[in-house]
């Protein structure tokens, strides 16, 4: 919401606030976790893997660069997919917009 509203309030100053929301990253910190918590994280990731601090990192530079200079008020996921396939495959959009020709299995 922080970064909707700063956003929209910024822009006509051409300033741009965006976010970034990792998802699993492989870090030192990481090794932590047994290997069945990291098997059962990596259940619900469509990548099968959690993403180096790189591939976090390089997003951010893209927000910094003048590449993304129409992108603003709005949170980069970095997930590997999770957020995207928790909203699809959630049982309750299923019910409200699933049709009896859609295949979900």
């Amino acid at each position: 919401g922080l970064t909707r509203q700063a956003g929209g309030e910024l822009a006509p100053l051409n300033i741009q606030v965006n976010s970034v929301a990792p998802g699993y990253i492989e870090t030192p910190m990481g090794a932590l976790y047994t290997p069945e918590v990291v098997a059962a994280m990596l259940e619900t990731c469509p990548a099968g893997r959690r993403a180096s601090a790189d591939e976090v990192a390089r997003t951010a530079v893209f927000l910094a660069c003048s590449d993304s200079d129409y992108v603003n008020a709005t949170t980069v996921v970095v997930d590997g997919g999770v957020v995207g396939t928790l909203m699809v495959d959630a049982p309750p959009w299923k019910a409200q917009y699933a049709s009896i020709d859609d295949h979900w299995d």
